[in-house]
């Protein structure tokens, strides 16, 4: 867990284990800074259930995708990496989202 020091930003990232054999990860920002950006970014929360799903990333990130467009009106651009790493076979299937404000 991080701590921001005098400001919020715009800056995500997440490691979870999705099974024995796969682990997720998340890195994500926002370009801008303050309260804006510290928002979408707490909306980002909600990749988590998906991740649970165990989706393959080109389907979470589509979905992601399409939430991100609805909330990115304050900002100018949003990216968004999601990856799954196949423990066993060193095997890393990755994709992004991102938005700008013309959706």
């Amino acid at each position: 867990m991080t701590q921001p020091l005098r400001f919020v930003g715009g800056d995500y990232y997440s490691v979870v284990r999705i099974s024995e054999r796969h682990t997720a990860l998340c890195v994500a920002d926002v370009a801008g800074k303050g309260l804006p950006a510290a928002l979408l970014m707490a909306a980002c929360r909600r990749v988590k259930p998906l991740i649970c799903k165990r989706l393959a990333p080109r389907e979470l990130c589509h979905r992601l995708n399409r939430i991100l467009c609805d909330l990115t009106r304050f900002v100018s651009s949003f990216h968004f990496f999601y990856a799954v790493l196949d423990n066993v076979d060193n095997r890393l299937t990755y994709c992004n989202a991102g938005t700008t404000r013309h959706c």
